[in-house]
């Protein structure tokens, strides 16, 4: 939820019903639902209009650092209003994309828990640690079975960064969008991404 500094929840609110009805009336916060307002008008109509709206949280941000005359006039409070879970989609009945797809996010998933970055790749080549040498691709075959070479993984973490770092760059506190991690963290931190084994 956006919420425009100094502003309280009595003045209008633009939200998706089900926000509504399960935290605003079960809050007892007085306010003055609106109906029907897209992301369009919400970005042309958020200058003034609206002291506060709901979007997933990813939206909210996008939106306060784009649409918002001064950004830092809105909050994005704490809390978890939904679930609207949002990652890579790829088009039913090619199952090896699929795999693709899914293993390129659980090892910047992996890369993140064993302290590999873009940064250190390099150096973790030569780790001691026989799951952070299969996951590089310094030995066994675990690109096989993808139909990929045994370095893919170590490709993605040199060239985009594990996920932390992903995460940070695009959308986190030092990118525009300024979001906390919360449940997009590792679950070693109290999130909820973790990696399948890399064996």
């Amino acid at each position: 939820m956006v919420v425009k500094a100094g502003f309280d929840l009595h003045v209008r609110i633009a939200f998706h019903p089900r926000l509504f009805s399960h935290r605003f009336v079960s809050k007892k916060w007085p306010s003055t639902p609106i109906y029907g307002v897209n992301r369009v008008d919400l970005s042309k109509k958020l200058k003034n209009l609206f002291s506060n709206a709901s979007l997933p949280t990813s939206g909210l941000a996008a939106n306060r650092s784009a649409a918002a005359a001064d950004p830092d006039e809105y909050v994005i409070l704490p809390g978890v209003y939904g679930k609207d879970p949002m990652g890579p989609v790829v088009r039913q009945g090619d199952a090896q994309w699929r795999d693709i797809v899914n293993w390129v996010v659980f090892a910047m998933f992996e890369a993140e828990e064993k302290g590999v970055t873009s940064r250190n790749v390099d150096e973790m080549t030569k780790s001691d640690d026989e799951t952070i040498q299969r996951f590089l691709g310094v030995k066994g075959e675990l690109g096989t079975d993808l139909g990929l070479d045994n370095q893919w993984a170590y490709r993605i973490v040199k060239q985009v960064g594990n996920y932390g770092e992903v995460f940070e760059r695009q959308v986190g506190k030092s990118s525009p969008l300024r979001m906390e991690r919360g449940l997009n963290d590792l679950w070693t931190r109290g999130g909820l991404l973790y990696s399948p084994p890399f064996n």
